[in-house]
């Protein structure tokens, strides 16, 4: 996005008018709202039915600062106050509202203002457009470029690094000779052009080699998908500005030990959670994933989940990534992103991020709403028995074909 603009003591971002005093910042308050601040009387204390005053009182009501109703003055066109007081300046405010046809009190907005936060707004959507347009079209051509430089077999391939050490074929699937032929057909590959076919090593009658050298391939595409990605869904930030700006927004990506599926961790402001896959980890750059979210409303906690929760990403070749969150206060947010951390450390992560998305479902809010009342409820059935194919024995990865969730079949999610 592109900065805010400022004009005449007034500034304008994200589809917020504001004044700022001092280092705060205050958008224009209801005349309805502000005329029952500027006259709240605080009631007596809470009788019990006997006549008592009860021990448990709500809470004291809290004025707002000073400068809150500095701002208001400026927002409504009367002049700041010489005497800085919280009492002055309310003093004054209540002073300008007049009484309205059917009896309420009204305070109007001068028409100039009115004008100067249209002409503010039409100014900044401009200049945003524009700034997310060159963004685009800068981001396109570079990952073009990349493209060019990674087409294998006529297939957008991501070169590996090498994933951790659970997803490396174990050292006695092969002899040293097969493992030095397949390093050969590595150094050789750059010199093969493009949709050239190699046939199978004739030392090796089962192909193993050629074998290996694709499962590396795949394992490239694991590395590029994990990781933490900055992210930024403009309809979000314009929506809640102050929680995008207080908490940021971003994805996190690993998949499961076995690949079958991509579990994540995401925080777009006003909502936080996890995501799971609905298919197995992306083996190509430029493949949709589709998957289930299910997270948490910040402030209250409640928890979010259902089969309108859901969405997809695609992980491009620039290891940059572009996607959609649906449901709850994302409608259809479109949100586009780059890698800020490595793949490293994410084993436990993604251990830790199944045991949260399972523990996120109804049974779960049953309980919760049970307790609230102060009632004993049993914790069978809180946290979800997972899928087979998220599961491992002691032996290592178990085979993953299986979809059995008690969240729910994948195949009731329409996407």
């Amino acid at each position: 996005m592109v900065p805010p603009i400022h004009r005449e003591g007034f500034s304008y971002y994200a589809n917020q008018f504001y004044v700022q005093v001092g280092n705060n910042q205050h958008g224009r308050e209801t005349p309805s709202h502000l005329y029952s601040l500027l006259t709240y009387v605080a009631p007596g204390p809470v009788l019990t039915k006997a006549g008592k005053v009860a021990k448990r009182q709500p809470r004291p009501h809290k004025d707002l600062p000073c400068h809150f109703y500095r701002a208001q003055l400026l927002h409504y066109g009367l002049s700041d106050l010489k005497t800085r007081t919280t009492q002055s300046a309310k003093k004054k405010l209540l002073a300008a509202f007049k009484d309205g046809q059917k009896g309420e009190k009204v305070l109007e907005v001068p028409s100039s203002i009115l004008k100067l936060e249209e002409e503010m707004k039409v100014e900044w959507s401009k200049l945003n457009k524009e700034e997310l347009k060159n963004g685009a079209k800068k981001a396109t051509e570079k990952a073009e470029a990349d493209c060019r430089d990674r087409v294998i077999s006529q297939s957008i391939l991501i070169r590996p690094k090498y994933y951790y050490s659970v997803l490396h074929e174990s050292d006695d699937e092969s002899d040293d000779d097969d493992n030095d032929e397949s390093d050969d057909e590595d150094e050789d590959d750059s010199a093969d052009p493009p949709g050239a076919k190699r046939g199978r090593d004739a030392t090796s009658p089962k192909g193993q080699p050629a074998q290996k050298k694709q499962n590396s391939e795949n394992l490239g595409i694991l590395e590029a998908c994990t990781g933490k990605f900055k992210v930024n869904a403009p309809s979000v930030s314009e929506n809640y500005p102050e929680l995008v700006s207080r908490h940021g927004q971003m994805i996190e990506f690993g998949p499961s030990l076995s690949g079958s599926h991509l579990w994540g961790r995401f925080d777009f402001g006003p909502v936080y959670g996890y995501i799971r896959s609905v298919g197995p980890a992306p083996t190509l750059a430029g493949e949709k994933i589709q998957f289930i979210w299910r997270g948490r409303e910040r402030g209250e906690g409640e928890m979010i989940f259902g089969n309108y929760t859901k969405g997809f990403v695609t992980f491009m070749a620039d290891g940059s990534i572009e996607g959609t969150m649906k449901g709850y206060v994302f409608e259809k947010a479109k949100f586009t992103g780059h890698r800020s951390s490595e793949a490293t450390g994410y084993r436990a992560q993604v251990r830790d991020w199944k045991y949260e998305f399972r523990s996120l479902n109804e049974g779960a809010y049953n309980c919760a709403s049970a307790g609230r009342w102060g009632k004993w409820v049993s914790n069978e059935g809180c946290t979800e028995r997972p899928a087979d194919s998220d599961t491992t024995d002691s032996d290592g990865a178990r085979p993953d074909d299986s979809e059995d969730d008690n969240s729910g079949s994948d195949s009731d999610v329409e996407f």
